[in-house]
């Protein structure tokens, strides 16, 4: 089970799987700048919102997807199911 950093104001609070996340708004592609940021070096970013069952409690959070070059080819015929969703979930960000 992959440990998934939540992050609260840019810090890592703990960490959570992808088993304690309730997607209740499917992830889309954003238009944020990669480049320079601290996730320099993707290709794209995708964003969806949900829960998060963490620490007992229920909590609304902002998942970030991030996906390099080849895995954004695979999905160039416009599917974007091809993306590897599991292993480009990079962290769970509380939302304010």
């Amino acid at each position: 089970m992959k440990s998934i950093p939540v992050i609260d104001n840019y810090k890592t609070i703990g960490y959570a799987s992808i088993e304690d996340y309730n997607e209740q708004k499917s992830a889309v592609a954003t238009s944020r700048l990669l480049d320079g940021s601290q996730d320099h070096g993707y290709d794209a970013e995708y964003v969806g919102y949900g829960t998060l069952n963490f620490n007992g409690k229920t909590i609304e959070i902002k998942a970030v997807y991030l996906f390099d070059e080849e895995e954004m080819h695979e999905a160039d015929d416009g599917d974007e199911g091809n993306l590897p969703w599991e292993t480009a979930l990079k962290r769970f960000e509380i939302k304010d």
